[in-house]
């Protein structure tokens, strides 16, 4: 396996937010739940730049997160900026697994890293993912060697999948 700490060339981060005084805990670290709260913006902004046969707002994206799996590398204590980075890793007939990376800007190594099972929803139902937002998701399929990372980090081998609803 590759070196887990090489994400030099993960590309341009989906999201980049910096990292405010209530951000932090007691501590002086970022809460843990913040780091969800990152996740969600970039997210949100990764799903408004997609070719979806609705508008994406807060309150109906049309897609709903059915299970999620992270970790939490290294603690992030200063107030700096963040990047967050998004991949897919599989994608099925009404569901897709995103890869999420979260370092602070100027970092290497993630200090935060998810897996999200996304099912597209609409009108209470799953239903099959259309043609050409499947190809907008697989231009966004991510290298194996990052989904091993991601996987790696998340204590799992890269052959695990999570049982999503197809």
């Amino acid at each position: 396996m590759s070196n887990t700490s090489d994400w030099s060339d993960i590309g341009t981060p989906d999201w980049v937010g910096q990292v405010r005084f209530n951000d932090l805990d007691a501590m002086g670290m970022v809460n843990y739940s913040v780091f969800l709260n990152f996740l969600d913006e970039a997210l949100l902004n990764w799903w408004q730049g997609m070719p979806l046969p609705f508008q994406p707002v807060p309150s109906d994206l049309g897609l709903i997160t059915a299970g999620m799996s992270c970790a939490w590398l290294k603690p992030l204590c200063q107030r700096s900026n963040v990047e967050v980075y998004l991949g897919v890793s599989e994608v099925r007939k009404s569901s897709f697994i995103i890869l999420s990376v979260v370092r602070a800007t100027g970092e290497q190594e993630p200090c935060f890293v998810a897996e999200v099972v996304q099912v597209y929803w609409r009108s209470g139902k799953p239903v099959t993912i259309s043609p050409e937002l499947r190809d907008a998701i697989l231009a966004r399929l991510w290298k194996a060697d990052y989904v091993s990372r991601c996987h790696f980090a998340l204590r799992r081998d890269s052959g695990t999948t999570i049982p999503i609803h197809d």
